[in-house]
């Protein structure tokens, strides 16, 4: 009975915190969404810039393509341009923040010292004289509390998901024209 209510508190933490973290990605996703247009500019140039010099480097995997040519980034190579980009962006930016990404260690969670069935038997107690009882928990409600917190993470990530779209509808692929209008913008 202990291992059970112990676990049940134990998921009872985890689902709680696995709240805290979805909030606080979703803020920081939320901080990012208003500051996206500058972000993608960077983004667009950095990947520009990335790009050039990578496609100089390697012109006997890439041939004589042009950075800018549509149907260059459609292709295969310009997808694996495109993927080995967001692999190297991605590693540059887990370095910079790596060291400020750190979730602060909640409280440890006590957990009996369980060796068999006769440690078990030895901590009960026979007879009517404990003092204290056991709360008499419903597997139930807590099923269902981690259900109604993931059908809200869900909801969250369906409404940012859907924040962005509206943000990105009228997004193109990078070009000269492209860089031309953000210049005038």
């Amino acid at each position: 009975m202990n291992a059970s209510l112990t676990e049940a508190q134990s998921y009872s933490r985890e689902a709680r915190r696995a709240e805290e973290l979805a909030n606080r990605l979703e803020s920081q996703a939320s901080f990012f969404e208003g500051n996206s247009a500058a972000g993608s500019l960077n983004l667009s140039q950095a990947y520009r810039e990335w790009g050039l010099v990578e496609i100089e480097r390697n012109r006997d995997f890439y041939g004589n393509v042009r950075f800018d040519d549509l149907s260059f980034q459609l292709s295969p190579e310009g997808q694996a341009l495109q993927g080995k980009f967001i692999e190297s962006y991605a590693e540059q930016l887990h370095d910079g923040i790596e060291d400020r990404l750190v979730l602060t260690p909640g409280q440890p969670i006590s957990r009996p010292s369980v060796t068999g069935p006769g440690s078990v038997r030895g901590r009960a107690q026979i007879g009517g004289g404990g003092s204290g009882t056991v709360p008499q928990l419903d597997p139930g409600t807590i099923h269902d509390e981690v259900l109604r917190a993931q059908d809200a993470g869900r909801q969250r990530i369906r409404g940012s998901r859907g924040r962005l779209d509206a943000v990105t509808k009228g997004a193109q692929g990078a070009s000269a024209e492209a860089a031309d209008d953000v210049k005038e913008w």
